[in-house]
């Protein structure tokens, strides 16, 4: 499935692209905003060459939102009567729903399902230049 986005508040017209990548037994959704990675509405050689490299980082990315997030969930989110999470579980438990290109090159984040940790939240990591760099909730 791809598509391009409406006109943008400035009046032009951005070149998303909304497309599916394969990832582990299923499916990734990926949405790109920088044009350098998008061809005639597909995703480009160099798009789908840094759309793998985010997806090898996915490993990382979850192990950093662990490093962030753990705590706050065993402290503050954690029904009193489950167990606290291990760094393994949590990692475990975040599940990859999407990512997204942003308008520059190298500027990325993964969106993740909360696995009910958070209430229904998402987990998103920023990515800069395949590196994950900041972790927030979203929802």
């Amino acid at each position: 499935m791809s598509g391009q986005s409406p006109m943008s508040a400035f009046g032009y017209r951005s070149k998303m692209l909304s497309t599916s990548v394969r990832y582990l037994s299923g499916a990734v959704e990926v949405t790109v905003d920088y044009p350098g990675y998008i061809a005639s509405e597909v995703l480009s050689a160099e798009g789908e060459q840094y759309v793998h490299e985010l997806l090898a980082c996915i490993p990382r990315a979850k192990d950093f939102a662990a490093a962030d997030l753990l705590d706050t969930y065993n402290q503050n989110w954690r029904r009193s009567e489950d167990s606290e999470l291990t760094r393994a579980e949590f990692c475990e438990a975040l599940q990859l729903s999407g990512l997204q290109i942003l308008d520059e090159p190298s500027a990325a984040c993964a969106i993740f399902a909360d696995g009910d940790m958070f209430g229904g939240h998402s987990v998103i990591v920023d990515f800069a230049a395949s590196e994950p760099s900041y972790v927030t909730l979203v929802g």
